[in-house]
């Protein structure tokens, strides 16, 4: 209905996360950039945590990944 009157290519509402769709908050951004310093630098680990459910952490960390050129000789 609404692709059509619109001209979408795709239906603009859904119940489910777009993993295209993201919003850079700051706390993203910073997220992302403490990865990237992790990986970089051949830390042993990288720690993501937040205070409360849905503020970004698996999808800044599934982002991270599926964007990563980076890769290590222990892969």
């Amino acid at each position: 209905m609404y692709e059509a009157f619109y001209g979408l290519r795709e239906k603009p509402f859904s119940i489910l996360p777009d993993p295209d769709l993201i919003y850079w908050c700051q706390n993203h951004r910073l997220a992302f950039a403490m990865l990237e310093f992790g990986v970089m630098n051949s830390a042993g680990f990288t720690v993501i945590t937040g205070r409360n459910r849905a503020v970004g952490k698996r999808r800044s960390s599934a982002i991270f990944c599926e964007s990563s050129t980076i890769t290590s000789p222990h892969a």
